[in-house]
């Protein structure tokens, strides 16, 4: 009896201990995770809002150095030295925006492929779309520059001046839409402060009601190990009952363009596939490139990621199936996005997310109520 006692209280404390020391690895971890969140906000978010803001700084300073060139052009005697000068400043500041672009999507990019994140990988692929967008927007830009420099060269007053309104309006346009998209990253990376923050908080809570917890469980263990152990059999019975009962909802995410010019949503999306597929964990552990195998795909799927993982991201893109883009998307005319919410609630989904990408909100709104009005015919 003496011993059987003794065994009690012994294993009493050993529990007690156990748990005791759990919650303090549970506390480590999650201090951990903390130091990592902060890590990636001092190496992804605030780099890429740095860049969107150098690049914002780099395009106004083009645009100065252009109005300097077309008033040096105008100057009797002309200077050479000075023009040489303010176009060699032209190309350095379209240069320096270029990269400042490019730096803000890798930085994107990497945190969308980190596995530590607070929950935004959608909307930072949206603003990484967008600030495609912006890239071609700038292409756009040099090359009206590219006729303007011929023109001042040339002496033709007229073309001059409307090839330089052209260029202020193109600017504009640029300049407005890169400070939404510095805006917008400023949004995510305050988010990712402010869950930091709560997960901060959490984790201090999580560490004293554990520790209140084990306590508690030390003086009445056995009545706890029984609760834990029938607890979730319970939850797993109730679980059952409810998605027998039809409580699962099945969730899609798809890209959403209606339309006949789909070229450049394809290629964009075809570098998010391959993000994915490709780059998403290691070889053997990408649950993404699984599926694509699952589709059929077994020998793209393995090009993909072997193509991506060795660094050529640009092959692998173009190794991905054209029929893979268009049946996992809702990019096409409007029969074709018809057809495909038809097979998506034929395959049992109930809730369909779509990420529009029609590069203006009217253009987004309309697509969006487009593909509802498709839903409720298809009833």
């Amino acid at each position: 009896m003496r011993l059987r006692i003794g065994f009690k209280i012994f294993s009493v404390a050993l529990g007690l201990l156990v748990l005791m020391g759990a919650a303090a690895l549970l506390s480590l971890r999650m201090t951990k995770t903390v130091d990592d969140q902060l890590e990636i906000l001092a190496q992804n978010y605030y780099p890429a809002y740095v860049a969107l803001a150098h690049a914002n700084i780099h395009s106004v300073e083009e645009s100065a150095f252009v109005r300097r060139l077309y008033i040096a052009l105008d100057e009797t005697p002309r200077a050479p030295d000075k023009v040489a000068a303010l176009r060699a400043s032209i190309a350095g500041s379209g240069k320096a925006s270029d990269a400042d672009l490019a730096e803000a999507r890798a930085d994107i990019n990497r945190q969308i492929a980190h596995p530590l994140d607070f929950n935004d990988d959608i909307e930072l692929a949206r603003l990484d779309t967008r600030i495609e967008f912006l890239q071609a927007d700038r292409q756009r830009y040099e090359q009206t520059y590219a006729k303007l420099a011929v023109a001042m060269d040339r002496g033709d007053e007229a073309l001059d001046r409307d090839l330089l309104d052209d260029l202020d309006q193109e600017r504009d346009q640029f300049d407005k839409r890169l400070d939404g998209d510095r805006v917008e990253m400023n949004r995510l990376a305050g988010g990712a402060i402010e869950g930091t923050r709560a997960y901060q908080s959490r984790v201090v809570g999580i560490s004293l009601a554990l520790l209140l917890i084990a306590a508690l469980l030390g003086i009445s263990v056995a009545a706890a190990v029984t609760t834990g152990l029938v607890r979730p059999v319970r939850r797993l019975l109730a679980g059952t009952a409810a998605v027998e009962g039809g409580a699962l909802d099945t969730i899609v995410q798809v890209p959403l363009f209606i339309g006949d010019r789909v070229d450049p949503f394809l290629e964009a999306y075809r570098h998010r596939i391959a993000l994915y597929v490709g780059g998403m964990g290691a070889r053997g552990a990408n649950f993404y490139n699984d599926l694509a195998v699952r589709y059929g795909y077994v020998d793209e799927a393995a090009a993909v990621q072997e193509l991506y993982l060795s660094g050529d991201k640009v092959a692998a893109a173009a190794a991905l199936p054209d029929d893979l883009l268009t049946a996992t998307s809702l990019i096409g005319s409007e029969s074709h996005v018809r057809e495909r919410l038809g097979a998506l609630k034929a395959s049992g989904a109930t809730t369909i997310v779509v990420m529009p990408l029609a590069p203006t909100a009217a253009g987004r709104l309309e697509a969006v109520e487009a593909a509802r009005a498709m839903l409720d015919e298809l009833g």
